[in-house]
Order: structure tokens, then C-alpha cells, then sequence
């Protein structure tokens, strides 16, 4: 909100993160995606108010979550077939912080596009564990992709001398 035709710029940050596990024992992946909308905080947006939508025509965004003492849902009648979510958000006037998480949210298990295809192959000796991990973009997601990261849990007592990457 401010002077009629004066606009301020909101800095907003969006961090997803997609986790897939393996499951040996059926020998299938699964993959979950989350996120988290942050706003930077400006002193020209502190003790402002802002409308933000969600546009969600596949109703692929569950479990929205939010701190209700700046962020409030409007107009839930917009929700309708379409999917589109309307909050309000305020950002304190006295806030120092420079990022505030706002919103977090997770997406269904359906989710599609997924930004990345992961495929995995777990194969069990008496000896040795081979895990094989293919991560490959997804050619239908038009979203360019940063800071990804591949994190593998080993068992504690792995002998890092026997481990091997390629």
C-alpha cells in the first residue's frame, strides 16, 4: 500500500527442495517437493501491506502453513477450480531481519513437472552395496535450476577407503 501509482519493488525468494528416497525393499523411488516464500525486507516495504497469489491451476500445493501474525489468506473464494490462493502479508515496521519466511508449503505426490528425474538401482552382496544414482533434468520444466545438491546417507561404520564415485 502507498500513494496511488507510486510502486514500491517486493523482493520475494522462493527455496523448493526435492527429496527422493529408495525403497529396497520394494525397489521403488519416491520423490516429495517442498518450499518456503521469503520476502526481503527493505526499509522502503517495512510496516507495508502486499497482496500475493498463488497460481495453482493443477491444485498441486498442499499443506500451506503460515505465520498468521503476518500473513492472513483472503478472498478464499478465488480458491475455487482454478487453485489460486490470495494472502495478505504484512511486513513489521521494525523488523531487522533481511529475508522472512512467509509461507512454507509442500507440493502433492503427483507433482508434475518435477524439476529433476532421479532414477536409483540399489544392488546388496554380502560384500559390498552398489548404489547407482542418474539425476537428469527435466526437459518440461521451463524453471532453471540453482544450487542443486545430491545427498547420500551412508551407514556410520562405512570403511571410506573402500568408497568409491563416478
Amino acid at each position: 500500500s502507498g500513494p496511488p501509482g507510486h510502486s514500491v519493488p517486493i523482493s520475494i525468494k522462493i527455496r523448493e527442495q526435492m527429496v527422493t528416497r529408495h525403497e529396497a525393499a520394494t525397489d521403488t523411488t519416491h520423490s516429495t517437493v517442498s518450499g518456503v516464500v521469503s520476502v526481503v525486507s527493505t526499509p522502503e516495504i517495512r510496516g507495508r501491506t502486499f497482496r500475493m497469489t498463488f497460481d495453482d491451476p493443477d491444485n498441486q500445493i498442499v499443506g500451506l502453513c503460515f505465520d498468521a501474525a503476518f500473513v492472513e489468506e483472503v478472498d478464499l473464494s478465488a480458491r475455487g477450480e482454478r487453485g489460486n490462493r490470495m494472502f495478505e502479508v504484512r511486513v513489521p515496521e521494525e523488523e531487522e531481519e533481511e529475508e522472512l519466511e512467509m509461507i512454507k508449503y509442500g507440493c502433492t505426490k503427483s507433482f508434475n513437472p518435477v524439476p529433476m528425474l532421479v532414477q536409483t538401482k540399489v544392488r546388496s552382496s554380502s560384500k559390498h552395496r552398489r548404489v547407482r544414482i542418474k539425476i537428469r533434468s527435466n526437459t518440461t520444466n521451463r524453471v532453471l535450476l540453482h544450487s542443486v545438491a545430491a545427498i547420500v546417507p551412508v551407514p556410520p561404520d562405512l570403511d571410506g577407503q573402500s568408497a568409491k564415485m563416478s
